[in-house]
């Protein structure tokens, strides 16, 4: 293999770069939303309850997961991935720029009215933008590398990097900057970063070659002056059809409302049902669908028009049907059914998984903000570190950033060697120059104590996954060179475990709190740290089984039915709270993470007695 081709393609670092601001973009956002909405009126919050704010919460981060199925189809038939993208990156810097003008509002006095509608039209339009942008740009990097090329590990490994960096970024600066300046601003620098990753894809877009081009359109390197006309036109579209449309929703009556969406999850239903019966049984597809359509179109209906004190049999009794649905499938001869059949049961599982992990920036967020400890005494500091502004500190390891930025931007992007070595000093000075003032600064600013702000837990999960993804993938190599490798329903089973672990904890932590007001970081430390354990037993295994189980007629459409379980748990996770209402009334006396940690304990038995089963079922693939 030559040099060249043994190095990553510049494009890769454009990707990296625009996907970071991305991340730091829409993590930023996240881990100021729940906080936002719950914050008193006269801070310049909305005053919301806890499970108001987390109901939005749930539908926002379930409506994220969902909006790339569309924005995926789009980039295929109509625009292809490149313009998508930039639409996507446009549309979402207008949300956030909208959900900073619903917190400046405030300080121009402006009806409480006024800013919720505007704040609510930022969501729709930012959950839109994510739509169009999350699931082009990785599949970009994709198009690069072939499928046996040795390099498209190591460069999705990469691109991942540039995924947590950027949500570590997030939180840090714009949770900072919506806590202890203004909410507004940290929902501006939001709206900043994104802007960022779209320019920085602009000027490095000849790096793209003829990647992510519309359909149809071969040799190109940019887009020229009509592609960017469609762009505006598109975005501004996009934007003003999600307000109409937000608008449109709000006048019509409540009934009409929810008959909509009765009918929409009854097509969606229905249509994802016939496209993978269609494309597994071919013309036969009469035999399975008008049953399965039958069965459907009741557990609907039921589900509308059942009295309350029937509703716990009737969802036993849907479980029960669920469950001898899927014994079938698992044990039918055919192998795309009996794979569908392992996907649709770990996608279930996947679920439950992300409705405990995702209380991490709902309920887990106003526990950080409530019930922990955020204080840290002060400590000694030499007169020379305490008696120099923490700002000056930082703008002296700014500039040796600076430094470092340019000998890696220069080592990337320059094909001229003699450049790549005169820079090269710059390198080791800029990364002496941030370590050496950065720990000035970090000292300067714990000396005379600090309040951790509660959106900075956030970057604990992201940091994690830096440090242990690689001892991850080196593990699962080790142990699969001594052939003992776990089979994928194990992994999910520990993954399972390991989620019930963080929230057995974080049930004392809970009790704790109850007794004596606020309790040590350190137990949400802990509990972020064995959740993202969990999340590396899941999440990259997850995506890795559709790609082998999945029908290749079908990856995209079943891809879509997966990341419809990470919007499902999402959404759950935001609603549990006011579940456990309806729990309580029932007679059940349980608190919300101890009912976690029951939930993911049955589900990871169950899992476990099935693994036999959905082994066979897998029909020779590990």
């Amino acid at each position: 293999m030559s040099k060249i081709k043994q190095q990553h393609p510049k494009a890769l670092y454009t990707l990296f770069t625009t996907e970071m601001w991305e991340r730091f973009s829409y993590y930023g956002m996240r881990a100021l939303l729940v906080l936002y909405l719950s914050a008193e009126l006269v801070r310049g919050g909305f005053g919301l309850e806890r499970k108001d704010a987390l109901a939005i919460y749930a539908i926002f981060t379930g409506l994220v997961y969902l909006t790339p199925i569309l924005g995926g189809w789009v980039a295929d038939k109509f625009l292809g991935k490149r313009k998508t993208v930039y639409i996507g990156g446009l549309v979402m810097a207008m949300g956030q720029f909208m959900l900073a003008l619903s917190a400046f509002g405030h300080k121009f006095g402006w009806d409480e009215h006024l800013r919720y509608t505007i704040f609510n039209l930022g969501l729709g339009i930012l959950i839109i933008g994510n739509g169009f942008f999350k699931p082009n740009i990785s599949t970009i990097v994709g198009d690069f590398y072939d499928d046996n090329d040795p390099r498209k590990d190591s460069a999705f490994n990469i691109f991942y990097m540039g995924i947590n960096l950027g949500a570590i970024l997030g939180p840090f600066i714009a949770g900072y900057l919506g806590e202890k300046v203004f909410w507004g601003w940290g929902y501006f620098s939001a709206g900043v970063g994104m802007i960022l990753g779209v320019l920085w894809l602009y000027f490095h877009e000849n790096t793209l070659e003829d990647k992510g081009l519309p359909p149809g359109v071969t040799g190109a390197k940019r887009l020229d002056g009509r592609d960017w006309m469609q762009i505006f036109v598109y975005a501004l579209a996009l934007a003003g059809g999600t307000i109409l449309l937000i608008f449109g929703w709000n006048i019509l009556p409540e009934l009409a409302t929810q008959w909509i969406m009765r009918i929409g999850f009854l097509a969606l239903a229905l249509g994802l049902g016939f496209v993978i019966i269609k494309g597994i049984d071919g013309d036969d597809w009469t035999k399975k669908f008008i049953p399965y359509g039958v069965v459907v179109l009741l557990f609907f209906i039921a589900s509308w028009y059942l009295p309350e004190k029937y509703l716990l049999p009737f969802m036993a009794f849907v479980a029960l049907l669920v469950l001898v649905t899927l014994v079938l499938l698992l044990l039918s001869p055919k192998a795309d059914w009996s794979r569908m059949g392992v996907i649709i049961t770990l996608a279930i599982f996947n679920i439950t998984f992300w409705a405990g992990f995702e209380q991490a920036g709902g309920t887990m967020n106003l526990f950080a903000k409530n019930k922990t400890d955020r204080h840290l005494d002060p400590i000694w500091a030499p007169g020379f570190i305490k008696n120099v502004e923490t700002k000056w500190w930082g703008i002296l390891a700014g500039i040796f950033l600076l430094l470092w930025l340019i000998k890696t931007y220069v080592s990337i992007y320059s094909d001229s060697e003699d450049a790549k070595q005169r820079v090269r000093p710059l390198g080791k000075l800029g990364l002496a120059g941030v370590l050496l003032f950065g720990i000035f600064a970090l000292w300067s600013a714990l000396a005379p104590g600090m309040e951790i702000p509660a959106s900075w837990f956030q970057n604990i999960n992201p940091f994690a996954i830096l440090i242990f993804a690689p001892i991850y993938s080196v593990m699962w190599l080790k142990l699969d060179a001594m052939k003992l490798n776990p089979r994928t329903t194990i992994k999910f089973v520990l993954g399972l475990l390991l989620g019930a672990l963080a929230f057995y904890i974080m049930s004392m932590a809970a009790n704790r709190a109850d007794k004596v007001g606020v309790v040590s970081p350190l137990w949400l430390v802990m509990v972020y740290l064995i959740l993202t354990l969990g999340e590396l037993m899941l999440s990259p295994i997850g995506l890795s089984m559709i790609t082998k189980l999945a029908n290749p007629k079908m990856v995209s459409v079943v891809m879509g039915l997966w990341m419809a379980s990470f919007a499902a748990g999402n959404y759950v996770a935001g609603m549990l709270e006011s579940f456990m209402e309806f729990v309580h009334k029932s007679g059940w006396d349980i608190g919300l993470y101890p009912f976690i940690m029951v939930m993911m304990l049955v589900t990871a038995g169950l899992l476990l007695v099935l693994s036999p089963l959905l082994n066979r079922a897998m029909k020779g693939i590990h």
